[in-house]
């Protein structure tokens, strides 16, 4: 079955530090920095860290009674967003006056984005950095938000208890809040349930996930009518608990933009 996500209502249809020489704004990951668990980057003054997952394996999808349970292999590591991207970031990276928000606040998750928006944020990122971040596939986003290796055994992002992990209806005012606010999961990673739903990389095709296994999946389509989001957001119902869980997925137009949209950044390692 496939979820739409559209706000009003949802639809169901299946988310170098500024040194001060202009020259060299930008410090990717310290070639001294041995702990290689996170890289720290900074971009125009503002930090942001990056994650790793190291490759492994899970079952995508069994938190959930409404999709396929689909073994999943990923057998390269990657990096993932610590936090979903802030608007302090956007703007360091778009400029002051490109933030959409409605919910506005440099240390909330940029919202009110379309897919298209964050794939043109990443493009002028990568010109900025000399790096190649992306969005996550759907898979790395939810190995991520279980845990890694670590494989949780979680409804939500680092607890079956939604009050310690995520903003949703019942606690979140109806808006999104600070990134970092509740607790994280075992990667040390925030908001992966909650708060903005996150865009990712997949387009949403219909009965791809019905198979054995999949070895890092990837689906890929000319001009999709839908693109995948996770997590769940901030205005979801107390009770509908399996809408904010790791497994759930959503799709939208990826020009849509509205309030709880957002998203977080991956890296290859």
């Amino acid at each position: 079955m496939i979820n739409r996500f559209n706000i009003l209502p949802l639809l169901f249809v299946a988310l170098m530090l500024i040194s001060g020489c202009e020259k060299d704004p930008v410090k990717p990951e310290d070639p001294q920095q041995t702990d290689k668990s996170s890289i720290d980057f900074n971009v125009n003054g503002v930090n942001f860290t990056m994650i790793l997952v190291e490759h492994g394996s899970f079952v995508k999808g069994e938190m959930t009674q409404y999709l396929y349970h689909t073994p999943v292999i990923l057998t390269k590591d990657y990096y993932i967003g610590e936090y979903e991207v802030t608007q302090e970031l956007w703007e360091a990276v778009m400029g002051a006056e490109s933030n959409p928000s409605v919910f506005k606040g440099g240390n909330l998750p940029v919202n009110n984005i379309s897919w298209n928006d964050c794939n043109a944020f990443i493009n002028k990122l990568n010109e900025i950095t000399g790096k190649s971040f992306r969005l996550p596939t759907e898979c790395e986003w939810e190995f991520a938000a279980r845990g890694g290796n670590n494989l949780e055994p979680y409804t939500f992002s680092g607890s079956n208890d939604v009050d310690e992990v995520a903003w949703y209806k019942d606690n979140s005012d109806n808006q999104v809040h600070a990134v970092g606010g509740k607790k994280a999961n075992a990667l040390k990673l925030y908001d992966m349930t909650g708060n903005a739903i996150e865009w990712v990389q997949d387009p949403m095709i219909e009965g791809y996930y019905k198979t054995d296994t999949l070895v890092d999946p990837n689906p890929t389509a000319d001009n999709p009518q839908f693109r995948v989001l996770k997590g769940g957001c901030y205005y979801l119902e107390h009770g509908k608990y399996e809408y904010l869980s790791v497994s759930a997925h959503f799709a939208e137009v990826p020009t849509t933009r509205d309030n709880p949209l957002g998203f977080r950044l991956a890296l290859t390692k």
